[in-house]
């Protein structure tokens, strides 16, 4: 991704272009870190769907199974 995955509104210098879809994934079953295997994959699909940035991104873990799943919207950003 060109931009920071994490595009945080109140960067100066960057507008949201487009806003492409709202997008979820969950972590790989074999993973050691849940919440780094679902948000790396979550970051594989908006730049799939044509994504550089994903905002209002959240993760939740759930503790019993140890499976993460992170969500955000997926949405071009671009310099002003």
């Amino acid at each position: 991704m060109k931009y920071d995955c994490y595009y945080n509104k109140y960067h100066r210098g960057m507008k949201i272009a487009k806003t492409i879809n709202a997008i979820e994934e969950k972590s790989n079953m074999v993973s050691l870190n849940a919440r780094e295997s679902a948000r790396r994959n979550l970051e594989k699909k908006a730049e799939e769907i044509g994504a550089n940035a994903i905002i209002d991104f959240k993760i939740r873990q759930i503790p019993l199974t140890g499976v993460a799943h992170a969500s955000g919207a997926a949405v071009i950003v671009e310099e002003i």
